[in-house]
Protein backbone atom coordinates (compact mmCIF):
# COMPACT_ATOMS: atom_id res chain seq x y z
CA UNK A 1 0.00 0.00 0.00
CA UNK A 2 1.34 3.41 -1.38
CA UNK A 3 1.32 6.56 1.84
CA UNK A 4 0.06 9.52 0.78
CA UNK A 5 3.25 12.12 1.29
CA UNK A 6 1.22 15.18 1.19
CA UNK A 7 -1.28 14.32 4.20
CA UNK A 8 1.06 16.47 6.98
CA UNK A 9 1.84 19.01 4.16
CA UNK A 10 1.98 22.85 6.28
CA UNK A 11 1.79 26.19 4.94
CA UNK A 12 3.96 27.33 2.65
CA UNK A 13 5.38 31.17 3.49
CA UNK A 14 3.56 32.77 0.80
CA UNK A 15 0.29 31.54 2.78
CA UNK A 16 1.55 32.05 5.96
CA UNK A 17 2.17 35.93 5.11
CA UNK A 18 -0.74 36.07 3.71
CA UNK A 19 -2.75 35.06 6.90
CA UNK A 20 -0.69 37.24 8.85
CA UNK A 21 -1.24 40.04 6.53
CA UNK A 22 -4.85 39.70 6.77
CA UNK A 23 -4.97 39.09 10.34
CA UNK A 24 -3.17 42.40 11.16
CA UNK A 25 -6.13 43.90 8.58
CA UNK A 26 -8.91 42.20 10.54
CA UNK A 27 -7.66 43.65 14.24
CA UNK A 28 -6.62 46.70 12.77
CA UNK A 29 -10.33 47.10 11.21
CA UNK A 30 -11.16 45.87 14.62
CA UNK A 31 -9.05 48.44 16.56
CA UNK A 32 -10.07 51.42 14.33
CA UNK A 33 -13.86 50.99 15.06
CA UNK A 34 -13.45 50.34 19.27
CA UNK A 35 -10.89 53.44 19.48
CA UNK A 36 -13.73 55.42 17.34
CA UNK A 37 -16.31 54.00 19.44
CA UNK A 38 -14.57 54.87 22.78
CA UNK A 39 -13.73 58.26 21.47
CA UNK A 40 -17.45 59.11 20.78
CA UNK A 41 -18.66 58.23 23.46
CA UNK A 42 -16.01 60.47 25.60
CA UNK A 43 -17.45 63.03 23.49
CA UNK A 44 -20.54 62.70 24.20
CA UNK A 45 -20.52 62.27 28.02
CA UNK A 46 -18.15 65.70 27.70
CA UNK A 47 -21.09 67.16 25.75
CA UNK A 48 -23.62 66.02 28.52
CA UNK A 49 -21.41 67.45 31.26
CA UNK A 50 -21.51 70.85 29.24
CA UNK A 51 -24.76 71.32 28.87
CA UNK A 52 -26.22 69.55 32.22
CA UNK A 53 -23.75 72.70 33.75
CA UNK A 54 -24.77 75.36 31.10
CA UNK A 55 -28.57 74.30 31.00
CA UNK A 56 -28.50 74.67 35.12
CA UNK A 57 -27.12 78.05 35.28
CA UNK A 58 -29.49 78.94 32.47
CA UNK A 59 -32.43 77.67 34.26
CA UNK A 60 -31.10 79.64 37.53
CA UNK A 61 -31.02 82.94 35.39
CA UNK A 62 -34.77 82.35 34.18
CA UNK A 63 -36.15 81.02 37.19
CA UNK A 64 -34.59 84.72 38.88
CA UNK A 65 -35.48 87.10 36.12
CA UNK A 66 -38.80 86.12 36.03
CA UNK A 67 -39.47 86.91 39.63
CA UNK A 68 -37.48 90.42 39.36
CA UNK A 69 -39.73 93.47 40.93
CA UNK A 70 -42.31 90.76 42.92
CA UNK A 71 -43.89 92.95 45.90
CA UNK A 72 -46.27 92.00 48.54
CA UNK A 73 -46.59 95.37 49.13
CA UNK A 74 -47.87 95.75 45.92
CA UNK A 75 -51.19 99.01 45.52
CA UNK A 76 -53.84 97.94 42.39
CA UNK A 77 -54.64 101.69 42.72
CA UNK A 78 -51.23 103.24 42.77
CA UNK A 79 -49.23 100.32 40.78
CA UNK A 80 -45.91 102.47 40.21
CA UNK A 81 -46.03 102.51 43.79
CA UNK A 82 -43.92 99.45 43.92
CA UNK A 83 -40.32 99.82 45.86
CA UNK A 84 -39.06 97.31 43.88
CA UNK A 85 -39.54 98.52 40.72
CA UNK A 86 -37.94 101.92 40.98
CA UNK A 87 -35.36 103.70 39.53
CA UNK A 88 -32.54 102.09 41.86
CA UNK A 89 -33.90 98.51 42.13
CA UNK A 90 -35.71 97.93 38.87
CA UNK A 91 -34.04 95.42 36.80
CA UNK A 92 -31.33 97.07 34.66
CA UNK A 93 -29.16 95.39 32.19
CA UNK A 94 -25.21 96.41 31.47
CA UNK A 95 -22.32 96.57 29.22
CA UNK A 96 -18.59 97.13 29.65
CA UNK A 97 -17.15 100.49 28.05
CA UNK A 98 -13.88 101.03 28.61
CA UNK A 99 -13.17 98.57 31.47
CA UNK A 100 -16.40 99.41 33.56
CA UNK A 101 -20.04 98.68 33.74
CA UNK A 102 -22.48 100.83 32.23
CA UNK A 103 -25.86 100.97 32.64
CA UNK A 104 -27.75 100.42 29.00
CA UNK A 105 -31.21 101.85 30.03
CA UNK A 106 -33.86 103.03 28.50
CA UNK A 107 -33.80 106.50 27.01
CA UNK A 108 -36.68 108.81 26.12
CA UNK A 109 -36.26 110.47 22.80
CA UNK A 110 -37.76 113.41 21.22
CA UNK A 111 -40.42 111.28 19.44
CA UNK A 112 -40.51 107.94 21.35
CA UNK A 113 -38.56 105.51 23.54
CA UNK A 114 -35.23 103.84 22.78
CA UNK A 115 -34.94 100.60 23.47
CA UNK A 116 -30.98 99.86 24.69
CA UNK A 117 -28.36 97.67 23.13
CA UNK A 118 -27.23 93.71 23.85
CA UNK A 119 -25.15 93.29 27.63
CA UNK A 120 -23.69 91.17 29.55
CA UNK A 121 -24.73 91.63 33.14
CA UNK A 122 -27.96 92.34 34.38
CA UNK A 123 -29.28 93.25 38.25
CA UNK A 124 -32.72 93.37 39.82
CA UNK A 125 -34.80 93.09 43.07
CA UNK A 126 -37.51 91.07 44.21
CA UNK A 127 -39.82 90.78 47.69
CA UNK A 128 -37.50 87.82 49.10
CA UNK A 129 -39.25 88.31 52.60
CA UNK A 130 -42.50 89.41 51.59
CA UNK A 131 -42.22 92.24 53.56
CA UNK A 132 -43.11 94.89 51.26
CA UNK A 133 -39.68 96.26 51.73
CA UNK A 134 -36.23 96.65 50.01
CA UNK A 135 -34.15 96.40 53.36
CA UNK A 136 -32.25 92.65 52.80
CA UNK A 137 -29.50 91.70 50.82
CA UNK A 138 -31.18 88.91 49.67
CA UNK A 139 -34.00 90.90 48.06
CA UNK A 140 -30.66 91.55 45.37
CA UNK A 141 -30.09 89.68 42.96
CA UNK A 142 -27.58 90.04 39.66
CA UNK A 143 -25.86 87.83 37.28
CA UNK A 144 -23.10 89.20 34.97
CA UNK A 145 -19.60 88.01 32.59
CA UNK A 146 -16.75 88.54 34.43
CA UNK A 147 -13.99 87.46 31.91
CA UNK A 148 -14.69 83.81 31.04
CA UNK A 149 -16.14 83.34 34.33
CA UNK A 150 -20.01 83.24 34.43
CA UNK A 151 -21.16 85.24 38.47
CA UNK A 152 -24.13 85.75 40.55
CA UNK A 153 -24.37 88.45 42.68
CA UNK A 154 -23.38 87.50 46.38
CA UNK A 155 -26.57 88.34 48.43
CA UNK A 156 -24.10 88.49 51.57
CA UNK A 157 -22.06 91.64 50.59
CA UNK A 158 -23.36 94.92 50.74
CA UNK A 159 -24.96 95.93 47.46
CA UNK A 160 -25.40 99.89 47.37
CA UNK A 161 -25.59 101.42 44.93
CA UNK A 162 -26.76 98.26 43.45
CA UNK A 163 -24.69 97.99 40.00
CA UNK A 164 -22.97 95.13 38.41
CA UNK A 165 -19.37 96.38 40.07
CA UNK A 166 -20.73 96.43 43.38
CA UNK A 167 -20.84 94.42 46.29
CA UNK A 168 -18.96 90.86 45.53
CA UNK A 169 -19.72 88.02 42.73
CA UNK A 170 -19.15 84.73 43.12
CA UNK A 171 -18.79 82.06 40.00
CA UNK A 172 -21.67 79.53 39.84
CA UNK A 173 -19.83 77.53 37.12
CA UNK A 174 -16.68 76.12 37.85
CA UNK A 175 -14.37 78.25 35.89
CA UNK A 176 -11.07 75.72 36.13
CA UNK A 177 -13.06 73.52 33.96
CA UNK A 178 -15.70 75.24 31.51
CA UNK A 179 -15.30 78.61 29.97
CA UNK A 180 -17.94 80.38 29.18
CA UNK A 181 -17.73 83.24 25.92
CA UNK A 182 -20.61 84.57 25.49
CA UNK A 183 -23.90 85.98 27.87
CA UNK A 184 -26.35 88.22 26.54
CA UNK A 185 -29.78 89.52 27.79
CA UNK A 186 -30.95 90.81 25.09
CA UNK A 187 -34.31 93.17 26.32
CA UNK A 188 -35.28 94.54 22.61
CA UNK A 189 -38.59 92.37 22.78
CA UNK A 190 -39.26 94.76 25.94
CA UNK A 191 -42.68 96.45 25.08
CA UNK A 192 -44.09 99.43 26.76
CA UNK A 193 -47.36 101.08 26.90
CA UNK A 194 -49.13 104.09 27.72
CA UNK A 195 -52.51 104.20 29.79
CA UNK A 196 -53.00 107.44 29.35
CA UNK A 197 -53.84 108.38 26.04
CA UNK A 198 -51.29 110.88 24.37
CA UNK A 199 -53.37 112.75 22.38
CA UNK A 200 -56.07 112.94 24.69
CA UNK A 201 -58.36 111.07 22.03
CA UNK A 202 -59.75 107.85 23.46
CA UNK A 203 -59.46 105.87 20.38
CA UNK A 204 -57.18 102.62 21.71
CA UNK A 205 -55.27 102.25 18.65
CA UNK A 206 -51.96 100.00 19.72
CA UNK A 207 -49.75 103.34 17.85
CA UNK A 208 -51.34 105.41 20.71
CA UNK A 209 -50.23 103.48 23.30
CA UNK A 210 -46.99 102.14 22.15
CA UNK A 211 -44.31 103.89 23.67
CA UNK A 212 -42.01 102.85 21.44
CA UNK A 213 -44.25 104.97 18.70
CA UNK A 214 -45.84 107.76 20.52
CA UNK A 215 -44.32 109.44 23.74
CA UNK A 216 -46.53 109.51 26.48
CA UNK A 217 -46.79 113.23 27.86
CA UNK A 218 -44.95 113.67 31.31
CA UNK A 219 -46.89 112.78 33.87
CA UNK A 220 -48.31 109.68 32.00
CA UNK A 221 -48.86 105.86 33.45
CA UNK A 222 -46.59 103.47 31.79
CA UNK A 223 -46.12 100.03 32.00
CA UNK A 224 -43.63 98.05 30.76
CA UNK A 225 -44.09 94.40 29.41
CA UNK A 226 -40.60 92.92 29.97
CA UNK A 227 -39.47 89.88 27.79
CA UNK A 228 -35.67 89.02 27.54
CA UNK A 229 -33.71 86.31 25.85
CA UNK A 230 -30.63 85.09 27.04
CA UNK A 231 -28.07 83.41 25.21
CA UNK A 232 -25.63 81.57 26.28
CA UNK A 233 -22.45 79.74 24.65
CA UNK A 234 -19.69 78.05 26.71
CA UNK A 235 -16.74 75.16 26.10
CA UNK A 236 -14.37 73.11 27.65
CA UNK A 237 -11.40 74.53 28.68
CA UNK A 238 -9.21 71.05 28.21
CA UNK A 239 -11.21 70.48 25.17
CA UNK A 240 -12.64 73.51 22.47
CA UNK A 241 -14.21 71.37 20.14
CA UNK A 242 -16.85 70.61 22.91
CA UNK A 243 -18.97 73.36 22.77
CA UNK A 244 -22.37 74.27 23.20
CA UNK A 245 -25.06 77.73 22.25
CA UNK A 246 -28.11 77.77 24.56
CA UNK A 247 -31.22 80.33 24.33
CA UNK A 248 -33.97 80.71 26.53
CA UNK A 249 -36.76 83.28 26.74
CA UNK A 250 -37.90 84.71 29.80
CA UNK A 251 -41.32 86.76 30.59
CA UNK A 252 -40.97 88.75 33.52
CA UNK A 253 -44.60 88.15 35.53
CA UNK A 254 -44.23 91.84 37.44
CA UNK A 255 -44.92 94.58 35.02
CA UNK A 256 -43.15 97.90 36.02
CA UNK A 257 -45.53 100.86 36.14
CA UNK A 258 -43.89 104.07 36.38
CA UNK A 259 -45.22 108.19 35.52
CA UNK A 260 -43.31 108.94 32.38
CA UNK A 261 -40.57 111.69 33.01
Amino acid sequence: MMRNCNSNRGFTLIELLISISLGIVAVSAIMFFYLTTVTTSAQTLKKARLNQEVSTALDIMVGEIRRAGISSSYNVEDPAANPFNNTNYMLRVWSVNGGNWVEESFQWGSGSLVKPGQAACITFTYDSELDGVVDDYSDFVGFRLSGNVLQMFDSSSNPAPFTCSSGTWTEIIDSSDIKITYLNFDVTDFSCFNHSEPDGNDSDTFAEKDCFDVKPTSGNLVAEIRKLKLTISAELFDDPDVYIDLTSEVRVRNDRFYYAP
